[in-house]
């Protein structure tokens, strides 16, 4: 199944751009036309119910962030193992996964995300931060208790290579993902 019906039910904006790409920002919630399109979408799911699983599991960020989005406007509460597998998968759009993960299945997901975090091996530092960012919306005690400064710190063994040492060097990427993820997560 090809993911880019689920964009084609969006289509494009007036200025030509695809209106997915609003969903990446907390202002498309002010757009009633963005608003109208993904209530298309999510009726477009419903008639597809099979279809909701795959696009969150197998589709790139594009369709899963438009399946989100559809997911928390239709209320649907079905695919809890799709956003849990999607999620673990470090997808793109992590953020998003764990909001929806925590507006739709919030019992669930305090369990999931408390030990998506003890197990503290992720690579996506956007998807700690989001994990940890939803925890503490929901009031789990695991999150009061974690070290958010120097989970933030996470480093990485590197090597210079003129004298052939090795050093602990800062992992930028990390900080910069583990900041979207705790700033997309507060959207």
């Amino acid at each position: 199944m090809d993911d880019r019906i689920v964009l084609d039910w969006l289509g494009l904006d007036s200025k030509g751009i695809p209106y997915y790409l609003h969903f990446l920002t907390p202002r498309f919630r002010e757009e009633p036309e963005a608003l109208f399109r993904l209530r298309h979408a999510a009726a477009q799911f419903q008639l597809e119910p099979d279809r909701w699983g795959f696009v969150i599991r197998a589709a790139g960020w594009r369709a899963q962030l438009v399946a989100c989005y559809a997911l928390i406007i239709a209320n649907d509460g079905n695919c809890f193992e799709d956003l849990k597998t999607a999620f673990r998968w470090s997808s793109f759009v992590s953020p998003q996964i764990a909001v929806t993960l925590g507006l739709l299945h919030a019992q669930e997901a305090l369990v999931f995300l408390e030990s998506f975090l003890k197990l503290e091996n992720s690579k996506d530092g956007k998807a700690v931060a989001a994990a940890y960012q939803i925890l503490l919306q929901l009031g789990s005690p695991v999150a009061k208790c974690i070290d958010l400064k120097s989970i933030r710190e996470k480093t990485y063994l590197a090597t210079n290579r003129k004298n052939k040492t090795n050093f602990m060097m800062p992992d930028f990427m990390w900080h910069d993902n583990f900041d979207i993820g705790l700033r997309v997560a507060l959207a």
